[in-house]
């Protein structure tokens, strides 16, 4: 992987996890950011879709098209509900790139950026074609404990994480989101 993938996933991570207090619907314009429309989230650049509900917005939406301007074949978004944030990532990857080494520096940036701590084992499973990683993970906030799941897989040229966190008493609908996500990739790895 190149140095400047592996940096620029770190800076994403460190600054991510932090919640922001602007949120602002809008549509987003640079390609590899997708789009968002009645609930519907998809992808076509990078291969993914899943269904939220109406209470799901993406949270600051100008910094996520700023970054994917000056690195144009990167993306990192933010969706909001309440207390409930899924991010999903992307960067591209180099052919001869293995997705377990891939995934453990990614999950490294996340823990490191947002407080994270692993819980359990790292699981595999297939979805859609594709071989996906996840780990479990909690962190402390002032309002309690959070949890969440990292996922990270390579689709189309790219390696893509979505996390997902919130307080316990969310998690079964925040995972229900991430397993109605599709990976609609042909040329996935």
């Amino acid at each position: 992987m190149r140095l400047t993938t592996v940096a620029l996933i770190l800076v994403a991570a460190s600054t991510s996890f932090r919640p922001s207090p602007q949120s602002q619907p809008t549509s987003v314009q640079p390609a590899i950011l997708g789009n968002l429309v009645q609930g519907t989230y998809s992808n076509t650049v990078l291969g993914v879709k899943f269904e939220l509900s109406t209470d799901w917005q993406i949270d600051n939406p100008g910094e996520s098209e700023d970054l994917s301007r000056h690195f144009p074949r990167r993306m990192h978004l933010r969706f909001k509900s309440n207390e409930d944030w899924i991010i999903l990532s992307a960067s591209p990857i180099e052919p001869d790139e293995k997705l377990q080494h891939v995934f453990r520096i990614s999950l490294m940036g996340a823990k490191d950026g947002g407080g994270f701590h692993a819980v359990g084992e790292q699981t595999k499973e297939i979805r859609d074609g594709c071989e996906v990683l996840s780990q479990k993970l909690t962190r402390g906030l002032s309002s309690g404990p959070a949890i969440g799941v990292y996922r990270g897989f390579f689709s189309r040229g790219y390696y893509l994480s979505v996390l997902h966190f919130g307080p316990l008493s969310t998690e079964e609908g925040r995972e229900g989101i991430v397993k109605n996500l599709h990976i609609l990739s042909d040329d996935s790895r």
